[in-house]
């Protein structure tokens, strides 16, 4: 008896040893640690989309995208009639996307291939992970901002789809790191602002919701440059990018209330407007109506709590203060100019990684605030709140993870297997094929025929 308490007692002893020595390695090499695991995280998000953009079906708007701006040549041929809105126009709020899809498929002359037709949209996600795993490894975020702004699995599929959305979200979030280099210069190296306005352009031009943005960050960027006295200095060294910015501005917020009128495709949400922007984005991580109505109540009072908390010293944080003359924003002028309704869903993806790092600066500065009686919110709860939401999120990722569809086009997939239709057996054309994926995989087929046969000849 005594023997087996013996061994007993040495095998706890090796096993808190063993412990000991696994913990001691952890925190010496934490950072390496934690590093590789970000980049593990990324390149798994990145495989998801790669795997779905190659093995899915075009969708509605892609093979729309592919069929107008490549197979008809429409940028060559119509872009006035378009941008004025003639009779040909159509609500495509995409330029770059567009462009890049008619760009690669003219210069590598391979048609009809999902896969190049989705390669601009990739590249952007790759643009986009490196450039959140070099401002984690810069100390710029924190993990727990990187599996936000990576582990959104609703992001991602757009990360998959050949749409202006997640292109729009990179040039953003690229925008909101050239900004933080301009406020840690004290706002007096102008580089990084006219980094910064290159990056909206691309923004809008990727999708022109984005002008939402812009009223919030104009305001903003001119309060600061007034206060730190620098607007002498940004006249000398911006004027030239500043123009081409206001020029691009000027023919985009144009184009923007052409496509906003009625009758036009622009997608856009309902006329409440807590339930399109708030509950739209916990929707993007959960399901459930009740549920998402909770969660959405908890980040709203936990987000006015932290504003209320931190009072007079919001106006030195310039992505809080972004954050709400954006709500303003939306609030006031956008039901002006886009009468359908508030952006909702898909549109608010655009603003994703912006709103992300809006709110952990509000909140990670009310809890580095003092309390009443002079303590300070233990560090120990910060540091496990975020492993839980890191946790949590990677699982709700994982666990929506769906190679087949995606969640706003889930019917549009099965025009794939009607690739053996009319092309090949001389079929008439059926209701189905009306549907442009449909149409996409007709014209897919009869080139397929065309090239066997010029062959056999």
């Amino acid at each position: 008896m005594e023997n087996r308490d013996h061994h007993q007692g040495e095998a706890t002893m090796n096993l808190r040893s063993i412990w000991n020595q696994i913990s001691e390695k952890f925190v010496k090499n934490k950072e390496q640690i934690l590093f590789v695991f970000a980049v593990s995280f990324c390149v798994f998000t990145f495989t998801i989309s790669l795997i779905r953009a190659a093995v899915t079906a075009l969708t509605y708007d892609e093979a729309s995208t592919y069929l107008r701006y490549y197979q008809e040549d429409f940028f060559a041929r119509d872009v006035m009639s378009w941008y004025f809105s003639g009779p040909g126009c159509i609500a495509n709020n995409h330029w770059l996307n567009s462009f890049l899809i008619w760009f690669l498929c003219k210069i590598t002359r391979i048609k009809f291939s999902e896969f190049m037709v989705r390669f601009p949209i990739l590249v952007m996600y790759a643009i986009y992970l490196f450039a959140v795993c070099r401002s984690y490894k810069k100390k710029v975020i924190s993990l727990p901002v990187l599996i936000l702004l990576v582990g959104n699995y609703y992001l991602d599929e757009f990360y998959g789809l050949a749409r202006g959305y997640g292109m729009a979200n990179t040039f953003v979030f690229l925008f909101c790191l050239s900004y933080m280099n301009w406020r840690k210069s004290d706002f007096s190296r102008m580089r990084y602002l006219n980094l910064a306005m290159i990056c909206a352009v691309f923004a809008v031009l990727s999708n022109t919701i984005v002008l939402l943005l812009y009223p919030a960050v104009g305001i903003l960027c001119l309060y600061r440059l007034i206060t730190k006295k620098q607007f002498l200095n940004f006249l000398k060294n911006c004027s030239v990018v500043f123009i081409g910015f206001l020029a691009v501005t000027v023919l985009m917020v144009i184009y923007h209330f052409n496509i906003s009128a009625p009758g036009k495709m622009l997608y856009t949400g309902g006329h409440n407007f807590y339930d399109n922007f708030v509950k739209g984005y916990i929707e993007m991580f959960v399901s459930g109506g009740s549920f998402i109505s909770i969660l959405s109540g908890v980040v709203t009072a936990l987000v006015l709590l932290c504003v209320l908390r931190i009072n007079k010293g919001m106006k030195e944080l310039d992505f809080g203060v972004m954050m709400f003359l954006f709500i303003i924003t939306n609030l006031v002028i956008h039901p002006l100019t886009a009468p359908k309704g508030y952006i909702a869903t898909r549109v608010l993806l655009p603003f994703y990684a912006f709103m992300v790092l809006a709110v952990n600066e509000i909140v990670q500065t009310a809890f580095k605030m003092p309390l009443p009686g002079g303590k300070r919110i233990p560090g120990v709860f910060g540091k496990y709140s975020g492993v839980v939401l890191c946790a949590v999120c990677v699982c709700l990722f994982v666990s929506r993870i769906d190679l087949d569809r995606t969640k706003d086009w889930k019917n549009d997939y099965r025009y794939r297997t009607l690739e053996t239709g009319s092309a090949i057996t001389g079929q008439p054309h059926n209701a189905d094929w009306g549907h442009p994926s449909g149409d996409f995989y007709i014209k897919k087929n009869e080139a397929i025929v065309e090239e066997f046969y010029s062959y056999l000849r």
